[in-house]
């Protein structure tokens, strides 16, 4: 349980981190953008959020985030901004607590699916994938197909991230050959799609291609549509 923004809280700076935060405000000051982006997973509220972005200090001793701070602090003109990632119902039911601190969001469609269903990919598909697809409990296979409780999760998650922050970036993390979640991504005006590099194409496509149309161009780069 002590991974993802939680580590966050700890007192034991790792040097990955670090090493991490400082070559990435190196290439955020090369490429002139100025911008880092740090990605938060497994909050579940906006008090753990709220927690990380003020510093909080576990044991008296300094923790992770406030460490990174200062390390890209080194770096003149480069600033941080701080992004949750909606993978749980628990993080779907406080969306709009979360969206308050946030800088953006990053909903993960395949994690937020593993967490509905309990079910983690890998021990599924070598234990009762088969079992549940023969018998029609699930009509797709719901790690590369969102099921339709997941999008009306991911629905109810974005309505509540703008209704809080209307300007808010809001990411999803997608499998490129969902085309229902694509098109409802669109639908919800979410600000990109992320995808694996070698589908960054095909999601663009079905994106362009997609009844639903938005005020913003279609583009995409590197994995990000």
């Amino acid at each position: 349980g002590t991974r993802g923004m939680r580590a966050y809280l700890l007192k034991e700076i790792s040097p990955l981190y670090m090493a991490i935060a400082k070559a990435a405000a190196l290439v955020a000051k090369e490429k002139g953008n100025g911008t880092v982006d740090i990605i938060l997973p497994f909050l579940t509220n906006g008090w753990e959020l709220e927690a990380i972005l003020d510093g909080f200090k576990a044991d008296n001793g300094e923790t992770i985030v406030s460490s990174l701070r200062e390390t890209l602090a080194e770096f003149k003109g480069v600033k941080a901004r701080f992004g949750a990632v909606i993978e749980s119902p628990a993080a779907v039911a406080t969306a709009g607590d979360i969206a308050e601190h946030a800088d953006f969001l990053v909903i993960d469609v395949k994690k937020l699916t593993e967490a509905v269903w309990a079910a983690f990919e890998k021990d599924t598909r070598a234990g009762f994938f088969n079992a549940y697809m023969e018998h029609g409990i699930w009509e797709k296979d719901p790690f590369i197909y969102a099921p339709k409780e997941v999008r009306e999760l991911i629905q109810e998650a974005v309505n509540a991230a703008r209704q809080e922050k209307p300007d808010l970036e809001i990411r999803v993390v997608t499998n490129s050959k969902d085309d229902d979640l694509i098109v409802l991504a669109l639908k919800l005006k979410v600000d990109s799609l992320i995808v694996s590099p070698e589908d960054a194409e095909l999601a663009t496509t079905k994106a362009a291609s997609s009844p639903i149309k938005t005020q913003n161009p279609v583009g995409g780069a590197g994995g990000e549509v």
